[in-house]
């Protein structure tokens, strides 16, 4: 959550959710014991946690969200302003996601300078 008050929606989704009846089914003592009961809870409808709020979930404990709104331009989708502290990524997330980007980037950038290189020459 914003606990600083940093970004608000204009016009915030309602979800007339029972922040009191949240805190009784949320009991865990840490960040993975409330994910497991969330897991559970969301499981128990049958339904699963969508995979990209999964994967966000799970990249950062600095994670802040600020909450969610309609966006009517967009087919009326949820959105969700979210912040990462980058220094805070999970080890394992940087090297998959971030780690493995990298070579291939260099690699690319390799490439299209041998590319010009090789063009130079041609028009020489």
């Amino acid at each position: 959550p914003d606990n600083e008050g940093l970004v608000t929606p204009k016009i915030p989704l309602e979800t007339n959710m029972d922040r009191e009846e949240m805190k009784t089914i949320f009991s865990g003592r840490t960040y993975m014991e409330d994910y497991k009961i969330l897991s559970q809870s969301v499981r128990a409808f049958g339904e699963n946690i969508p995979p990209l709020i999964n994967a966000y979930m799970n990249l950062s404990p600095s994670l802040k969200t600020f909450g969610t709104v309609i966006n009517p331009s967009f087919g009326d989708v949820e959105e969700t302003a979210i912040l990462i502290t980058t220094n805070d990524l999970y080890k394992q997330k940087v090297e998959r996601h971030i780690a493995s980007y990298v070579p291939q980037s260099k690699y690319q950038i390799y490439r299209l300078i041998n590319r010009i290189r090789r063009l130079r020459r041609q028009k020489s």
